[in-house]
């Protein structure tokens, strides 16, 4: 990895398919780990820490479909439950976001507050999909050192995100993505960051139902909920589709 060069569109573009191919070798295969080996390659052609990519199947709904580790699993979850965070503006906006720590709580101090006491990011470059992917995927880039978001470099980004919007779309995963179910068929069953978010789409439907709401509706009493208790609106969700949390609990009036 050259972190203070560029490389060009050409050279960036061959470092990533190298990579890519090592980790295939590596166990990372099968097409549900896909997204997951393209993140964990841009660890390794880019001067970050970790990566996330993510594909919005409607305004508020925000699937994770592949991480380069744990933190960046933890950074995506975070910015889902609270609602606000750099990828959420990049897709709203379609425009690249390059938030330094200080960038971060400024424009999202609810993210930035979490952020900073349940992982070690400091920096964050979201970046829309386009091509076949335009409005809807995305992809989050995380530094630890708010600093060296300054050494990446925008060229190489764009060719990364133009690879990886035509590696997801070539390899035909998501054939339904814009009129159907995400999850079709068994293809994700081994790809648990979006069989997790599987779970709050269920418990909207079951807070929809007890409490006579609409799903949107259930969907922000549930972030209230997550929130309060300082938990991840995945964790949630879960506990809700198990039955360990009764919806009567998230609501307004519940003395629980």
């Amino acid at each position: 990895m050259l972190p203070s060069e560029y490389r060009g569109a050409v050279g960036i573009t061959e470092e990533f398919r190298t990579a890519d191919a090592q980790l295939r070798e590596a166990a990372v295969a099968g097409p549900e780990l896909l997204p997951t080996r393209l993140a964990k390659a841009c660890t390794r052609v880019l001067p970050i820490d970790g990566a996330g990519i993510s594909m919005f199947t409607a305004p508020t709904m925000r699937i994770p479909i592949g991480a380069s580790d744990d933190t960046a699993t933890i950074a995506e979850r975070l910015q889902f439950t609270v609602a606000q965070g750099p990828c959420i503006d990049a897709h709203h906006t379609g425009q690249r976001v390059v938030a330094t720590e200080p960038v971060i709580a400024k424009r999202w101090p609810i993210y930035h507050d979490q952020l900073i006491t349940q992982t070690p990011v400091r920096g964050i470059v979201a970046v829309p999909l386009g091509g076949g992917l335009n409005g809807i995927g995305a992809l989050d880039l995380y530094c630890h050192r708010s600093t060296d978001i300054a050494a990446i470099n925008p060229t190489d980004v764009d060719a990364i995100a133009g690879h990886i919007t035509t590696t997801l779309v070539d390899a035909q995963l998501f054939p339904d993505l814009r009129n159907g179910p995400f999850w079709a068929g068994p293809r994700w069953l081994n790809n648990p960051s979006i069989t997790g978010r599987g779970y709050v789409l269920m418990a909207m439907g079951v807070i929809s139902v007890a409490l006579a709401m609409q799903l949107t509706d259930a969907l922000a009493m549930m972030r209230a909920h997550a929130f309060a208790a300082d938990r991840t609106l995945d964790a949630t969700a879960r506990d809700i589709v198990t039955g360990s949390l009764s919806p009567d609990r998230l609501a307004p009036n519940s003395n629980s």
